[in-house]
């Protein structure tokens, strides 16, 4: 970052990461939960699609919120299963380098040839690790977002309930005047978070980037 004064501010993010994602059994027993739980939400969702295409209630069932969020669990479950197989394999991956690295950081000092070797393979796990790290602060962000659709989820559990349901029912009734609200919300919000930032962001680095 380039203050107006011409210093340079260095930036250091940290993500932290298992080394051994496996080490106790208790999380293996949580994944195959997880990848069970994710198989019934598929099962149910194919049940429900065949049942009112049956029934010629196709179009009543893509207009029901909770029919569409059901979808979205379904497709953002498959992605997260898809994306931890995926970090299971880099880390396997930073795991080798790392001890390629200290392999070639105990053969160092025997050579010209063996110090062009070790530092070779010491840029390409850091590079590596970049990557990787890279990869995990989106991964837990889509599993971030992906909590807010288990919570609508939640609300169609509930209408299980008569006491619960009224809640759902409120929200629902009351979407439609919801949604414009957010419009005039989201309007003002970005309108004031840019105005800070052209007023504020060549003095404070907190106020240089609309995050």
């Amino acid at each position: 970052w380039f203050p107006p004064n011409g210093d340079v501010y260095y930036g250091l993010s940290l993500t932290a990461f298992a080394a051994e994602p496996y080490q106790y059994m208790t999380r293996l027993a949580l994944d195959i939960l997880f990848l069970f739980t994710w198989f019934c939400l598929l099962v149910q969702v194919i049940i429900d699609l065949v049942r009112h295409i049956i029934l010629a209630k196709f179009k009543a069932y893509l207009m029901n919120p909770f029919s569409i969020a059901d979808w979205f669990a379904m497709i953002g479950g498959l992605v997260i299963l898809i994306c931890w197989v995926v970090y299971v394999f880099l880390l396997a991956g930073v795991k080798e380098k790392v001890l390629d690295v200290h392999q070639s950081s105990l053969e160092a000092g025997l050579g010209d040839v063996k110090q062009v070797e070790y530092n070779k393979k010491a840029l390409d796990f850091h590079n590596h690790v970049s990557g990787f790290a890279g990869f995990v602060s989106l991964y837990r962000l889509f599993v971030c977002n992906y909590m807010l659709i288990l919570i609508i989820r939640f609300f169609k559990a509930f209408q299980a309930q008569p006491r619960l349901a009224i809640v759902t029912n409120t929200v629902m009734v009351s979407l439609t005047d919801i949604c414009h609200f957010m419009i005039i919300l989201i309007t003002f919000f970005v309108t004031y978070a840019v105005s800070g930032m052209f007023l504020f962001g060549h003095r404070a680095f907190e106020f240089s980037e609309m995050k």
